[in-house]
């Protein structure tokens, strides 16, 4: 009974190796094409911007409106 149970080690006659032949070779090919990440980074500028505008005015009471559009837009450049 154990020698059926025991992992496989070798391919077979077919030559289907470790993976099991074709089978697995579809998902194996897409996991290796898989990114890091599931977006990119310049995809989260539209979130931050939404997340930080309800803060503007806020920061506008404490800081002139015009030099927060300045050092904005210095940081964007």
């Amino acid at each position: 009974m154990a020698g059926r149970h025991t992992p496989r080690t070798r391919g077979d006659a077919a030559g289907t190796g470790l993976l099991g032949g074709c089978r697995l070779q579809p998902t194996v090919t897409a996991i290796q094409k898989m990114d890091t990440l599931p977006f990119r980074p310049k995809q989260l500028l539209p979130l931050v911007i939404a997340a930080l505008l309800p803060f503007l005015p806020v920061a506008a009471i404490e800081i002139p409106l015009k030099e927060i559009l300045v050092q904005v837009l210095k940081m964007l450049k």
